[in-house]
């Protein structure tokens, strides 16, 4: 897997540079980027770009970097996240959608989890995606629970809501690290490798 980042940002470098897999290829230039892109056709890559970087047309740009090449998985990084944005670019394809300011943890997750064939959104606009779904038949909502456990039911329906595992553990007084475990183990019943489905299979099934 290669990673790339485009950025004109002294500060968005600094922490980027600090993510392992980046390796150095931090680029100033669409014209770098491309090059990178192209010298590793038989290879996953993954871009974060910038977008303030590009400037007035940035989510266009980044609409036509997909279509061009098609197998890169593209992160986009706002300085200020835009719900209706945002929105429209995971429309588009794009892997992950973020805030450029995040420290290297965030952003070395965010590279994992696209990583791993998943969708990574910031916590906020998940909220508002899930706000945004219709409410179901109660009988479509258990039929997709009866899958689970009881305790995986609970936070099944609290990841719906758009809660972090944080928030979980504190709501179902348990260790954060049971809720990952817990949510793991959803994943792996109902063949799906993300929050986002999984609060989308509850709400619109």
């Amino acid at each position: 897997m290669r990673v790339i980042a485009y950025s004109h940002s002294r500060a968005v470098c600094k922490e980027v540079a600090q993510v392992p897999s980046i390796e150095g290829r931090i680029v100033a230039t669409e014209q770098e980027m491309v090059a990178l892109i192209e010298a590793a056709p038989q290879v996953t890559v993954i871009v974060l770009c910038h977008l303030d970087s590009y400037g007035a047309g940035a989510a266009e740009w980044c609409q036509a970097l997909m279509n061009d090449y098609p197998s890169a998985k593209v992160i986009a990084l706002r300085d200020r996240p835009d719900f209706t944005e945002g929105c429209w670019l995971i429309r588009q394809g794009v892997r992950g959608y973020g805030h450029s300011l995040s420290n290297h943890h965030i952003i070395a997750q965010i590279v994992q989890t696209v990583g791993q064939g998943s969708v990574w959104i910031y916590p906020e606009l998940m909220q508002f995606i899930i706000a945004k779904l219709p409410s179901n038949p109660q009988w479509s909502v258990n039929q997709i629970l009866s899958h689970l456990t009881p305790q995986e039911q609970k936070i099944a329906l609290l990841v719906a809501e758009g809660m972090s595992n944080a928030k979980i553990g504190e709501v179902l007084a348990i260790a954060e690290s049971t809720v990952k475990k817990h949510i793991g183990s959803i994943f792996t019943k109902l063949n799906i490798n993300d929050r986002l489905t999984l609060a989308l299979i509850i709400k619109k099934t």
